[in-house]
């Protein structure tokens, strides 16, 4: 079936995320969300592969169509934090990197809105939610 599949979909678009390659990123994660949707609406999986297509759209400067899925995405993840299991509790921390990069890229791409403001909003709130590095 489709579900059982779709992690693989995920991968992929994690993969063209870290690339760069935001057209190709976009359209697989379009086809994950739109899986997740359905299957599991409310679940984190579900939000973190919103943020993920909000970065892609980012990423291609689709500014208007990327803000709402990056807040949804970052929303959901924290209204479901006691469900994300603690290997996977890093993808809170990277909705708000996303974020704050997307808000950084929208600033630069216009300037002298509230772009800056909120990109520094979301970085103060990446510092709290970042833990001090240990010496092990």
């Amino acid at each position: 079936s489709t579900w059982v599949t779709q992690p693989f979909h995920g991968r992929d678009g994690i993969l063209f995320a870290s690339l760069h390659e935001w057209p190709q990123a976009e359209r697989i994660l379009r086809e994950c969300l739109d899986i997740r949707a359905r299957a599991a609406p409310d679940e984190w999986r579900t939000f973190n592969t919103r943020s993920m297509l909000g970065e892609a759209l980012g990423g291609r400067g689709a500014f208007t169509e990327a803000e709402p899925l990056l807040i949804a995405g970052y929303e959901g993840l924290e209204s479901h934090k006691s469900s994300i299991p603690p290997q996977a509790m890093n993808r809170l921390t990277e909705s708000i990197r996303r974020l704050a990069d997307f808000y950084d890229a929208w600033d630069r791409a216009e300037p002298g809105k509230t772009h800056g403001a909120k990109a520094a909003e979301w970085r103060a709130k990446l510092q709290e939610s970042t833990p001090p590095a240990t010496d092990k």
